[in-house]
């Protein structure tokens, strides 16, 4: 069977979704980042922080699939 895994990044968290060949989401992971307010309308956020949560909530969406060929991921 073919996935997708499927990144959502917004400005507070980094999402992750495994997607089947039928369009269900098999395994999903999240995990929020801080947010620094350094004056009226500013937003900042720690862009290494971002990273490692990405590659995190990754590692844990492509553990649904551990044993399919590169191939089969989309």
């Amino acid at each position: 069977m073919k996935y997708i895994l499927a990144l959502d990044q917004s400005t507070s968290a980094s999402k992750a979704f495994l997607v089947d060949g039928r369009g269900e989401i098999v395994r999903r992971a999240s995990l929020p980042h801080r947010q620094y307010y350094p004056g009226d309308g500013l937003a900042e956020h720690d862009p290494e922080e971002i990273y490692r949560n990405v590659m995190t909530v990754l590692g844990i969406g492509m553990g649904g699939i551990q044993n399919s060929s590169p191939a089969e991921i989309e």
